[in-house]
């Protein structure tokens, strides 16, 4: 369902401020590739899943954005974006707290250029004292 809103896009971080807010900060910066202005119409989804009665440590998110109707430099703006993350967390033995993580991010836009991104994360606790 799509809710009316001011919302934009500044550094990766989902703002939902006044587009005069977003557009004084970007300006601001002196770049205009940093501002997304998603317009009049907005909408998010997201879905998590923990596997943890399947598989303990292992999780699952995915998320979508879509917005149109809005205006960048005089033309119409369109854009949507799709987040996925797959994490595995290793639970136990000589390795527990190793972190796996898989990202990929799909980004379609009327104003700019599209992207595809594939992300591998591997982290590791470890207690120094």
């Amino acid at each position: 369902m799509l809710r009316k809103s001011n919302v934009c896009l500044l550094d990766g971080v989902l703002l939902f401020e006044p587009a005069k807010v977003c557009r004084a900060v970007s300006a601001a910066r002196g770049n205009s590739e940093i501002l997304l202005l998603l317009g009049d119409e907005a909408s998010p989804l997201r879905y998590d899943y923990d596997f943890a009665a399947v598989l303990p440590g292992l999780s699952f998110m995915t998320r979508y954005y879509k917005g149109q109707n809005g205006e960048f430099k005089g033309r119409e703006a369109r854009e949507w974006e799709s987040d996925t993350h797959l994490r595995y967390v290793v639970q136990d033995r000589m390795f527990k707290g190793l972190d796996v993580e898989l990202r990929k991010a799909t980004y379609r836009s009327t104003y700019t250029s599209d992207r595809d991104n594939y992300r591998l994360y591997l982290t590791y606790d470890l207690a120094l004292w």
